[in-house]
């Protein structure tokens, strides 16, 4: 339906859910709904002997954001680079901000940015965890050197060391 830019956030208020959970879901800045898994209270009451995952969307908000017009790119004719990295960063720093001032710094070039794992315990600091992307390169009229490459890294990993004070870890 051509919605992009998807993101949730943890929801603790509504009686229905488990606190703790459950996220509303966003589109931008317009909440879109609401998923979780269901209160034991509810289960309880519904006679449910498992635990219940359900959603919430409001159908009138995601069709007025949907795009009507089907796009398409032709398919790549170079080869794209893909780097996995992890990202020590401190537990407060959301992911999804993590992800996002990945692409913002990684320039024209990074074509996509995807959050595969995430990790606390271990050999991880205390108040820090590690967040695993894989990250995409891709140019449409030529293939991309190394050097190219290298220089998005570095300038991922200087943003993401002013933002948030988080690092690439080795």
């Amino acid at each position: 339906i051509g919605l992009t830019g998807f993101f949730f956030e943890a929801e603790y208020s509504n009686p229905s859910f488990h606190p703790g959970r459950t996220s509303k879901v966003f589109a931008g800045e317009q909440e879109l709904g609401i998923l979780g898994e269901l209160h034991p209270e509810v289960l309880e009451k519904l006679d449910f002997p498992m635990r219940v995952v359900a959603f919430e969307l409001d159908l009138d908000r995601v069709a007025s954001l949907a795009d009507a017009v089907r796009k398409y790119q032709p398919l790549p004719r170079y080869p794209s680079v893909e780097r996995d990295i992890a990202v020590l960063a401190p537990k407060e720093a959301p992911a999804e901000k993590i992800g996002d001032a990945i692409s913002r710094s990684g320039g024209r070039m990074l074509t996509s940015v995807s959050l595969f794992d995430v990790y606390e315990g271990g050999q991880i600091q205390d108040g820090y965890r590690s967040l695993a992307f894989s990250l995409k390169f891709q140019a449409e009229d030529r293939t991309l050197t190394d050097e190219e490459v290298t220089k998005c890294m570095d300038s991922i990993s200087g943003e993401l060391d002013r933002k948030y004070g988080a690092r690439l870890r080795t």
